[in-house]
This record gives C-alpha cells, structure tokens and sequence, in this order.
C-alpha cells in the first residue's frame, strides 16, 4: 500500500529531455524508471513482516533472555503498543475499520527444573476508545500448557474483528506449577494486513520534487513554459479504492491544492482477495503561478489518500504495484 502512495516521489529521479509532440509546442518529459514490486518482495527487506498461510502480518516483539523463574511469578509484563497496519496514519482521522485479525501470544525455550511445570500466556488487549480519548478493553484471553524436560513451545492467541488504530496489548507469561531455567522467552504481536475498510485517511506523507534541470530553468525564463502537469501510469492488484489528494507548494510559499483523485481498486471477490490487476493512467496539471521552474529548484508536496467505505479488504503476498510517469513540461518552440 505504501508503494501505491508513493507514485509522485519516484516519478523525478532522472532527468532526461524527450521530444514528445514536434510542431507549435513541444513537450519535454522528466521520466521516471519502470518499476514493479509485490508484497512479499517488501516483507523480505524487514523482519517487522511475516508470511503466515498465504497472509501478510506485521510483526512486533520483545525478547527475554537467560532466565530463571520459579513457583506462581509473573516473570514479565510487556507493553505493545503499535499502530496497525503500519501504513494506517491514525494521527489524522477517526477510524471504524476493524482488522480481520491479530495474533498476541508467547514462545519459551528451556528446561523443566521441578515438574509438573505449567506455563500460562494471558494477555490483555486495549484499543483506543475516542468517545472517551482513552483505551478501554477489548478482550482478556489465556492459553496455558504443560511442560517437561527441554521444551520450546509457543502460544499463539487469536483476536478477531480488532478495531483499527492505536492499541495496547500487554502480555503476561506465568509459571503456574514447577519451576524452570529459560534460555529465551519472546513476546510478540501479529497483525493482520487485511480490513473491513470503513472510510478512513490511510497515509499522510510530506515530499519533495527536485527540477535539476538548468535548460528547462532557462526556457522558463523565457516565458515559453506553456504547461506543467504530472503524468503516471499504474497497475495494481491492491483490493482498495481510494481518493488522492495533493497540496503543491513553492519555494515561494504559494500553495495548489490537487483533490480527490481516484485510484480504482483492482477486481475482488466476497472476502476481499483481488482476482486481478487493474491499470489505468492520471495526469495532474500544475499551475505556472505555483511552480516557476526558473526559480524552484525544489518543489514541495504533501498527500492525503482516503479510503472510503467498501467492505473487506485483504492484501495478499503476490499483491504488486506497478508504475511508470514523468513531469511534463510544454514549451512554446518560438520565444515569444
């Protein structure tokens, strides 16, 4: 998802001179290269992000090492909080979708120094409440399991339908009966990519473009920049709809603001797995009162994506977005 929202910031990485249109005006393309990634080529670059059973999650944990409890202690209590998915900006609106699902749970590695052992995993789970601008619970579950010898066991507890946004997830690992050494013990929280999206702001992100270019500086200078626009080229197969909106500024402080456009959601089905890729083309034009290439050396953006209300979403490993753009810049080919 990250990369779908990302379009404008690797369309200026190269600046090359194209002739496009020959004749009264001439068109000059700044390109970007061709590139395409899937989700399970960007879970591979980070350890924050796991494949289960043809799933993304998000990955958070805390690990504890070379230790010695014994009786009915609470060895550790751990605090998770993290927003979820990642790219979710919670910062910048009221959420109402819920996440399909969340995994909380413990792994221990050890040895059994008095039997019976019994070890416990509770964890209690908060999401944040706006009604009251606190977290409040969201459920309270446990799982338990009886050990011997050398163990290495894990405890993976489901939450379903989680509500999106911040939350609070602490995790209590116990020994119940026994005792016992532990070489590790390791606390983690999995979160689902997938959601019944409701309508809610995704992403919120501050860019810059760069015009390295002294010949379109000199152009401009002449008064033959006729237009400036943004064009990009995407094929996605992302199960989401969602609404792009741009605010352009200059190294001036004069600001454009660009709404609403629409990013089309790839073909899906009723649980919300696309079936296929869709592609389509957009092209923004920029006003010449906001960016005046004879003096912008930078160009700055921010972007909002919203994605309204349209039922489950689920984003699978094979998930790609492919894109390919340039600024376009048309000149009058006669100085006037």
């Amino acid at each position: 998802m990250r990369k779908t929202l990302s379009i404008i910031s690797f369309l200026f990485l190269f600046c090359v001179k194209e002739p496009h249109e020959v004749g009264w005006f001439l068109t000059f393309k700044i390109p970007g290269k061709m590139k395409k990634t899937t989700v399970k080529e960007e879970v591979q670059k980070s350890d924050k992000y796991r494949v289960i059973a043809d799933s993304v999650f998000n990955v958070q944990k805390k690990i504890h090492s070379n230790l010695n409890y014994s009786g009915y202690a609470i060895i550790t209590s751990d605090t998770l909080r993290r927003l979820l998915p990642k790219f979710i900006d919670t910062t910048q609106s009221e959420f109402g979708s819920l996440i399909f699902l969340i995994y909380g749970g413990a792994k221990y590695k050890g040895n059994v120094i008095t039997s019976p052992c019994t070890l416990k995993t509770k964890i209690i789970s908060y999401f944040w409440n706006d009604n009251i601008d606190t977290f409040g619970i969201f459920k309270i579950d446990s799982m338990k399991t009886s050990v011997t010898g050398n163990f290495k066991i894990t405890h993976r507890i489901p939450f379903n339908d989680f509500p999106a946004g911040p939350h609070l997830f602490i995790i209590i690992p116990q020994i119940l009966t026994g005792s016992a050494n532990f070489d590790t013990i390791e606390t983690f929280k999995e979160g689902l990519f997938g959601a019944k999206v409701l309508g809610d702001n995704i992403i919120t992100f501050l860019d810059t473009i760069k015009n390295e270019s002294e010949d379109l500086r000199e152009l401009a200078r002449q008064n033959r920049i006729e237009k400036i626009f943004l064009h990009a080229d995407v094929t996605h197969s992302f199960p989401v709809r969602f609404f792009l909106s741009i605010m352009v500024f200059s190294n001036s402080d004069t600001l454009m603001p660009i709404n609403n456009l629409p990013f089309k959601s790839a073909p899906k089905n009723q649980e919300g797995v696309s079936t296929d890729s869709t592609k389509f083309s957009i092209e923004i034009d920029l006003s010449k009162d906001v960016v005046d290439l004879s003096k912008d050396s930078l160009i700055f953006y921010k972007a909002f994506a919203i994605v309204d209300s349209q039922g489950n979403a689920y984003i699978k490993p094979e998930d790609f977005i492919k894109l390919k753009g340039y600024l376009g810049v048309k000149l009058y080919t006669l100085e006037r």
